[in-house]
């Protein structure tokens, strides 16, 4: 391997649960071929790869880390083009735009006069490719910054685990107190059979999907134990509502499912803070 065929890009990564997904993508890019290391950054939700460039590229890794059952990207960023162009004007532009070294792939939307970049920002940063860019003769401006894209994906993920967190929540809250206070009857086990399934398909969802991937790659995580601990609840549940005679625990497994979805909710929160940190103490360097 040439030291000039060496090259390095930086993978935002989404889909990671625990640490144990992290160690996942870093042993698969590591063991990929033409890949010289790999480092996984679980709080930064980042992986940066060394590899060399005419043996393998990011679309290899993008696909990698896609089997796995995770997410891949890298930088982002918008571009407005305020001059009135023709469409022929507005593709050149695009074409001339692909052809900056670090920029991976470029979409254009002539319609709304906006250019969608993803690049290498270990290669190239966003304010080059702006002045590159300009330097073509366009009168243009930024409609979204790398970082810009980064928070937007950070506050989508945590509308999306909020809104599982509170439905979960409100079953728990409910089923507890049956479970606690009421007698045992069949109505009321019909009840909270109802009422657990609700939080079962919100809240255990978020846990069997991240089990699905892991068990696809023959390798076990944390979201497998929530998912054998609270599938077997449930299922034990079920079989005693209606089937044989002992106690239910729909509400051992709705409490299970919510406590740790607080958990997974505040963890993300802080992820992001974090992240948000380190980019703010980089931005600083003179």
């Amino acid at each position: 391997m040439t030291e000039q065929a060496s090259e390095k890009v930086k993978i935002k990564l989404g889909g990671m649960t625990c640490a144990s997904c992290a160690l996942k993508i870093e042993t698969k890019l590591k063991n990929m071929r033409g890949v010289k290391s790999s480092n996984v950054n679980f709080a930064n939700e980042e992986a940066t790869v060394e590899y060399d460039a005419k043996t393998t590229n990011y679309r290899e890794f993008d696909n990698a880390i896609r089997d796995l059952g995770y997410k891949a990207s890298l930088a982002k960023m918008d571009i407005k083009v305020l001059d009135d162009l023709r469409e022929d004007e507005f593709t050149n532009l695009v074409k001339k735009c692909e052809n900056i070294k670090g920029i991976e792939s470029i979409r254009g939307n002539y319609d709304a006069k906006k250019l969608f970049i993803e690049f290498n920002e270990l290669r190239i940063g966003e304010n080059e490719i702006y002045s590159t860019v300009k330097k073509f003769g366009y009168n243009i401006e930024k409609a979204a910054s790398a970082y810009d894209k980064e928070v937007e994906a950070h506050k989508q993920e945590m509308k999306y685990r909020l809104r599982i967190l509170v439905a979960s929540l409100i079953f728990t809250f409910i089923i507890t107190p049956i479970s606690w206070f009421l007698p045992d009857s069949f109505l009321r086990n019909v009840i909270l059979f109802l009422l657990a399934t609700g939080n079962y398909l919100v809240g255990g969802t978020f846990f069997l999907k991240g089990a699905y991937k892991s068990l696809k790659n023959k390798s076990t995580n944390m979201d497998v134990l929530v998912a054998l601990g609270s599938t077997t609840a449930y299922i034990y549940s079920i079989l005693t509502t209606f089937f044989i005679s002992g106690t239910t625990f729909y509400e051992a497994m709705s409490m299970i499912l919510s406590f740790l979805l607080v958990g997974k909710y505040f963890e993300h929160k802080t992820k992001g803070q974090t992240s948000e940190a380190i980019k703010k103490l980089i931005g600083l360097q003179p």
